[in-house]
């Protein structure tokens, strides 16, 4: 649960319309709950830094692109970083094009839930996590 202490209109535009595009049957739905969480991390105030987007290690903890592996171990390398860096750049309206394998969609929201859980104190685990998973299969 969000709680906000002021309005936060930017906030309450994007789920708005991210879920009125969802509703409408938008093309790529499968990807849909990755690119929300992803781009909700901007207004949570974590989202990745992406001016060292050219770097091959992703350090999860502090949320930046680096190339050195960091001492905490909470890091993502290779063909997952370049998974992250397409997910910056996707546009909702583009879900389509992002093309992953039910592995990789899986993995991705594992290292999308663990980022959160790094960064939002108190962040429980999913009940819902298996039903997620069939939902964008």
């Amino acid at each position: 649960m969000l709680h906000e202490e002021e309005h936060n209109s930017e906030l309450y535009n994007f789920i708005f319309q991210s879920v009125v595009l969802y509703d409408a049957g938008i093309q790529g739905q499968h990807n849909f709950h990755l690119f929300f969480l992803f781009h909700l991390t901007k207004f949570l105030g974590f989202s990745p830094a992406t001016n060292t987007l050219d770097q091959p290690v992703f350090d999860l903890l502090n949320g930046s692109f680096t190339n050195a592996i960091p001492s905490h171990g909470y890091c993502l390398e290779g063909e997952k970083v370049k998974r992250w860096e397409l997910l910056y750049q996707l546009r909702i309206e583009a879900l389509e094009n992002l093309k992953l394998t039910s592995a990789h969609r899986n993995g991705l929201l594992d290292e999308l839930l663990l980022y959160y859980s790094l960064h939002m104190e108190g962040l429980t685990r999913l009940k819902s996590l298996p039903i997620i998973r069939q939902l964008f299969e």
